[in-house]
Protein backbone atom coordinates (compact mmCIF):
# COMPACT_ATOMS: atom_id res chain seq x y z
CA UNK A 1 0.00 0.00 0.00
CA UNK A 2 1.42 3.27 -1.31
CA UNK A 3 -0.44 5.32 1.46
CA UNK A 4 0.96 3.20 4.45
CA UNK A 5 4.92 2.86 2.83
CA UNK A 6 4.55 6.82 2.86
CA UNK A 7 3.60 7.48 6.51
CA UNK A 8 6.21 4.61 7.61
CA UNK A 9 9.06 6.46 5.29
CA UNK A 10 8.22 9.75 7.25
CA UNK A 11 7.58 8.38 10.47
CA UNK A 12 11.12 6.81 10.20
CA UNK A 13 12.69 10.10 8.96
CA UNK A 14 10.82 12.61 11.78
CA UNK A 15 12.12 10.14 14.00
CA UNK A 16 15.43 10.34 12.54
CA UNK A 17 15.70 13.94 12.51
CA UNK A 18 14.37 14.29 16.15
CA UNK A 19 16.91 12.10 17.58
CA UNK A 20 19.59 13.94 15.80
CA UNK A 21 17.98 17.71 17.52
CA UNK A 22 17.23 15.83 20.77
CA UNK A 23 21.47 14.64 20.13
CA UNK A 24 22.79 17.73 19.41
CA UNK A 25 20.75 19.91 22.26
CA UNK A 26 22.38 17.45 25.02
CA UNK A 27 25.78 17.36 23.20
CA UNK A 28 26.10 21.26 23.27
CA UNK A 29 24.38 21.46 27.04
CA UNK A 30 27.40 19.13 27.90
CA UNK A 31 29.56 21.50 26.29
CA UNK A 32 28.62 24.31 27.91
CA UNK A 33 28.69 22.56 31.19
CA UNK A 34 32.11 21.07 30.73
CA UNK A 35 33.57 24.43 29.64
CA UNK A 36 31.68 26.47 32.82
CA UNK A 37 32.93 23.78 35.07
CA UNK A 38 36.46 23.89 33.98
CA UNK A 39 36.49 27.89 34.15
CA UNK A 40 34.93 27.52 37.99
CA UNK A 41 37.69 24.76 38.68
CA UNK A 42 40.19 27.41 36.84
CA UNK A 43 39.30 30.52 38.99
CA UNK A 44 39.29 28.32 41.99
CA UNK A 45 43.01 27.31 41.31
CA UNK A 46 44.09 30.66 40.63
CA UNK A 47 42.18 31.33 44.31
CA UNK A 48 43.68 29.21 46.08
CA UNK A 49 47.10 30.16 44.15
CA UNK A 50 47.13 33.90 45.47
CA UNK A 51 45.97 32.40 49.16
CA UNK A 52 49.06 30.22 48.98
CA UNK A 53 51.29 32.56 47.92
CA UNK A 54 50.26 35.47 50.06
CA UNK A 55 50.49 33.16 53.18
CA UNK A 56 47.04 33.38 54.56
CA UNK A 57 45.87 30.77 57.10
CA UNK A 58 44.73 27.33 56.46
CA UNK A 59 40.83 28.11 58.32
CA UNK A 60 40.70 31.49 56.32
CA UNK A 61 41.36 29.98 53.21
CA UNK A 62 38.78 27.89 53.98
CA UNK A 63 36.27 30.04 54.24
CA UNK A 64 37.28 32.60 51.57
CA UNK A 65 36.89 29.25 48.82
CA UNK A 66 33.66 28.23 50.25
CA UNK A 67 32.61 31.92 49.76
CA UNK A 68 33.47 31.97 46.26
CA UNK A 69 31.78 28.55 45.75
CA UNK A 70 28.89 29.61 47.39
CA UNK A 71 28.88 32.37 45.29
CA UNK A 72 28.98 30.59 42.09
CA UNK A 73 26.29 28.80 43.50
CA UNK A 74 23.93 31.74 43.56
CA UNK A 75 25.32 33.07 40.37
CA UNK A 76 23.96 30.16 38.87
CA UNK A 77 20.21 29.92 40.89
CA UNK A 78 19.96 33.79 40.49
CA UNK A 79 21.05 35.36 37.67
CA UNK A 80 23.22 38.70 38.31
CA UNK A 81 21.67 41.70 36.43
CA UNK A 82 24.77 42.68 35.15
CA UNK A 83 25.36 39.56 33.17
CA UNK A 84 21.31 40.09 31.35
CA UNK A 85 22.55 41.59 28.37
CA UNK A 86 19.36 42.30 27.26
CA UNK A 87 17.98 44.42 30.49
CA UNK A 88 20.62 46.94 28.84
CA UNK A 89 18.28 47.60 25.77
CA UNK A 90 14.82 47.74 28.49
CA UNK A 91 14.20 51.22 29.17
CA UNK A 92 15.08 52.77 32.21
CA UNK A 93 11.45 52.92 33.48
CA UNK A 94 11.34 49.44 33.05
CA UNK A 95 14.06 48.67 34.87
CA UNK A 96 12.99 51.00 37.74
CA UNK A 97 9.97 49.15 37.83
CA UNK A 98 11.72 45.83 38.02
CA UNK A 99 14.04 47.28 40.71
CA UNK A 100 11.10 48.50 42.66
CA UNK A 101 9.00 45.08 42.53
CA UNK A 102 12.48 43.32 43.60
CA UNK A 103 13.62 45.43 46.96
CA UNK A 104 10.65 46.92 47.44
CA UNK A 105 8.93 43.97 49.69
CA UNK A 106 11.80 43.93 51.53
CA UNK A 107 12.15 47.58 52.84
CA UNK A 108 8.36 47.68 53.42
CA UNK A 109 9.44 45.48 56.17
CA UNK A 110 9.98 49.03 58.01
CA UNK A 111 6.43 51.24 58.17
CA UNK A 112 7.84 54.11 57.39
CA UNK A 113 9.22 53.07 54.59
CA UNK A 114 5.73 51.55 53.79
CA UNK A 115 4.56 54.58 54.42
CA UNK A 116 6.23 56.33 51.95
CA UNK A 117 5.49 53.56 49.53
CA UNK A 118 2.07 53.85 49.71
CA UNK A 119 1.95 57.95 49.39
CA UNK A 120 4.61 58.06 47.18
CA UNK A 121 5.14 55.22 44.93
CA UNK A 122 7.09 56.95 42.59
CA UNK A 123 9.64 57.85 44.94
CA UNK A 124 9.95 54.57 46.72
CA UNK A 125 10.34 53.17 42.79
CA UNK A 126 13.41 55.76 42.50
CA UNK A 127 14.36 54.87 45.73
CA UNK A 128 14.72 50.86 45.05
CA UNK A 129 16.06 51.92 41.66
CA UNK A 130 18.99 54.21 42.87
CA UNK A 131 19.68 53.93 46.71
CA UNK A 132 19.04 49.88 47.36
CA UNK A 133 21.58 46.92 46.36
CA UNK A 134 22.20 43.39 47.51
CA UNK A 135 25.22 42.34 49.21
CA UNK A 136 26.13 38.71 49.87
CA UNK A 137 27.43 37.20 53.04
CA UNK A 138 28.83 33.87 54.23
CA UNK A 139 28.66 31.54 56.95
CA UNK A 140 30.96 33.50 60.23
CA UNK A 141 31.12 36.89 58.50
CA UNK A 142 31.47 39.43 61.10
CA UNK A 143 29.50 42.14 59.77
CA UNK A 144 30.26 45.09 62.29
CA UNK A 145 31.59 45.16 65.61
CA UNK A 146 31.05 47.78 68.91
CA UNK A 147 32.40 50.62 68.86
CA UNK A 148 32.60 50.52 65.12
CA UNK A 149 31.91 54.20 62.77
CA UNK A 150 30.46 52.73 59.85
CA UNK A 151 32.52 53.62 56.65
CA UNK A 152 29.15 53.22 54.41
CA UNK A 153 26.10 54.44 56.46
CA UNK A 154 23.66 51.66 55.11
CA UNK A 155 20.82 50.26 56.44
CA UNK A 156 20.51 46.58 56.65
CA UNK A 157 17.42 44.81 55.71
CA UNK A 158 17.90 41.03 56.46
CA UNK A 159 16.38 38.80 53.28
CA UNK A 160 17.79 35.17 53.20
CA UNK A 161 19.60 33.29 56.34
CA UNK A 162 20.02 34.12 59.90
CA UNK A 163 23.04 35.87 61.86
CA UNK A 164 23.14 36.56 65.73
CA UNK A 165 23.38 40.06 67.45
CA UNK A 166 25.90 40.30 70.79
CA UNK A 167 25.86 43.30 72.60
CA UNK A 168 29.29 42.74 74.05
CA UNK A 169 32.18 40.17 74.25
CA UNK A 170 32.01 39.25 77.09
CA UNK A 171 30.05 36.01 78.66
CA UNK A 172 27.27 37.37 79.88
CA UNK A 173 26.49 39.86 77.33
CA UNK A 174 22.78 40.16 75.76
CA UNK A 175 22.53 37.96 72.64
CA UNK A 176 19.25 37.24 70.19
CA UNK A 177 19.15 35.67 66.87
CA UNK A 178 18.47 37.63 63.89
CA UNK A 179 15.94 36.50 61.30
CA UNK A 180 14.70 37.22 57.72
CA UNK A 181 12.44 40.85 57.82
CA UNK A 182 14.94 42.39 59.94
CA UNK A 183 16.30 45.79 59.72
CA UNK A 184 19.65 47.22 61.37
CA UNK A 185 21.16 50.29 62.02
CA UNK A 186 18.72 52.64 60.90
CA UNK A 187 20.13 54.98 63.45
CA UNK A 188 23.18 55.82 60.67
CA UNK A 189 19.86 57.93 58.80
CA UNK A 190 19.25 60.07 61.81
CA UNK A 191 22.17 61.08 63.24
CA UNK A 192 25.82 59.84 63.63
CA UNK A 193 26.19 56.07 64.95
CA UNK A 194 28.76 53.96 66.16
CA UNK A 195 27.63 50.37 66.51
CA UNK A 196 26.85 48.73 69.38
CA UNK A 197 27.07 45.13 69.44
CA UNK A 198 28.46 42.51 67.12
CA UNK A 199 26.87 41.21 63.97
CA UNK A 200 27.54 37.29 62.81
CA UNK A 201 26.36 35.66 60.21
CA UNK A 202 25.23 32.16 61.29
CA UNK A 203 24.82 30.97 57.72
CA UNK A 204 25.45 32.47 54.00
CA UNK A 205 23.11 35.39 53.50
CA UNK A 206 21.55 37.45 51.65
CA UNK A 207 20.52 41.33 52.80
CA UNK A 208 19.53 44.38 50.90
CA UNK A 209 21.35 47.51 51.74
CA UNK A 210 19.90 51.08 51.94
CA UNK A 211 22.25 53.73 51.49
CA UNK A 212 21.77 56.51 53.79
CA UNK A 213 22.75 59.89 52.31
CA UNK A 214 21.13 58.58 48.93
CA UNK A 215 17.89 58.14 51.10
CA UNK A 216 18.65 61.37 52.84
CA UNK A 217 18.94 63.03 49.06
CA UNK A 218 15.95 61.42 47.25
CA UNK A 219 13.20 62.46 50.85
CA UNK A 220 14.44 65.70 52.16
CA UNK A 221 12.52 67.90 50.00
CA UNK A 222 9.75 65.69 49.63
CA UNK A 223 5.84 66.64 50.35
CA UNK A 224 3.61 64.13 52.03
CA UNK A 225 1.30 63.34 54.63
CA UNK A 226 3.87 62.25 57.30
CA UNK A 227 6.60 64.58 58.42
CA UNK A 228 10.05 62.99 57.98
CA UNK A 229 11.56 65.83 60.44
CA UNK A 230 9.47 64.94 63.21
CA UNK A 231 10.31 61.21 62.91
CA UNK A 232 13.74 61.84 62.82
CA UNK A 233 13.77 64.20 65.96
CA UNK A 234 11.64 61.74 67.56
CA UNK A 235 14.09 58.69 66.83
CA UNK A 236 16.82 60.66 68.02
CA UNK A 237 14.83 62.02 71.33
CA UNK A 238 14.43 57.87 71.96
CA UNK A 239 17.68 56.72 71.10
CA UNK A 240 18.63 59.45 73.99
CA UNK A 241 16.09 58.47 76.44
CA UNK A 242 17.53 55.08 76.31
CA UNK A 243 20.87 54.47 78.82
CA UNK A 244 23.90 53.54 76.52
CA UNK A 245 24.64 50.13 77.70
CA UNK A 246 20.98 49.16 76.56
CA UNK A 247 21.15 50.93 73.23
CA UNK A 248 20.90 48.59 70.24
CA UNK A 249 21.43 48.13 66.75
CA UNK A 250 18.63 46.24 65.66
CA UNK A 251 15.09 47.85 64.54
CA UNK A 252 11.81 47.53 66.26
CA UNK A 253 8.68 47.09 64.52
CA UNK A 254 6.57 48.65 66.96
CA UNK A 255 8.58 51.67 68.20
CA UNK A 256 8.91 52.31 64.38
CA UNK A 257 4.94 52.23 64.13
CA UNK A 258 5.31 54.57 66.97
CA UNK A 259 7.22 56.88 65.63
CA UNK A 260 5.40 56.44 62.12
CA UNK A 261 2.21 57.89 64.41
CA UNK A 262 3.72 61.14 65.90
CA UNK A 263 4.91 62.12 62.55
CA UNK A 264 1.51 60.99 60.51
CA UNK A 265 -1.43 61.35 63.31
CA UNK A 266 -3.85 61.83 60.81
CA UNK A 267 -2.63 58.35 58.65
CA UNK A 268 -4.81 54.91 59.57
CA UNK A 269 -2.11 52.46 61.67
CA UNK A 270 0.31 50.93 59.46
CA UNK A 271 0.19 47.13 58.74
CA UNK A 272 2.96 45.08 60.27
CA UNK A 273 4.08 42.87 56.88
CA UNK A 274 6.07 40.13 59.23
CA UNK A 275 7.02 39.14 62.92
CA UNK A 276 10.60 39.48 62.54
CA UNK A 277 11.60 42.63 63.33
CA UNK A 278 13.69 42.33 67.02
CA UNK A 279 12.90 45.23 69.92
CA UNK A 280 15.42 47.75 69.65
CA UNK A 281 14.96 48.27 73.67
CA UNK A 282 16.07 44.85 74.48
CA UNK A 283 15.60 43.82 78.56
CA UNK A 284 19.38 42.89 79.69
CA UNK A 285 21.29 43.77 82.60
CA UNK A 286 23.38 47.27 82.51
CA UNK A 287 27.34 46.71 82.81
CA UNK A 288 29.84 48.96 83.93
CA UNK A 289 31.71 48.94 81.35
CA UNK A 290 34.60 51.06 80.67
CA UNK A 291 33.78 52.17 77.02
CA UNK A 292 33.13 55.67 77.13
CA UNK A 293 29.46 56.77 75.57
CA UNK A 294 29.14 58.64 72.32
CA UNK A 295 28.15 62.20 72.11
CA UNK A 296 24.96 62.08 70.80
CA UNK A 297 24.12 64.33 67.97
CA UNK A 298 20.70 65.98 68.75
CA UNK A 299 19.28 67.22 65.75
CA UNK A 300 18.17 65.08 62.88
CA UNK A 301 20.17 65.06 59.69
CA UNK A 302 18.31 67.25 57.59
Amino acid sequence: NLIERIFAVGSLFFAFFTTVALASNFTSAMTRLHFLHGLQSSHLRVLRKFLQHKGISAELSARVQDHAIQCLKNQQKNVPEDEVALLQLVSEPLRVAIHAEIMSPHLCQHPLLQVLSEDDGALMRQICHVAARWVHVSLRDLIFSRGEVPSQRSVLFLVEGSMTYRTRAAADAFETDVGEGTWIAEHVIWTTWAYHGYLLADTNASLVVLDSEMFCNMVKDTIMDLDLRVYATEFVKAVNEVKPSWRTDLGDWDAAESLVRKAAPERRPVKRLTNNSQSSLPVFTETSTSSAPLDWLMGSTY
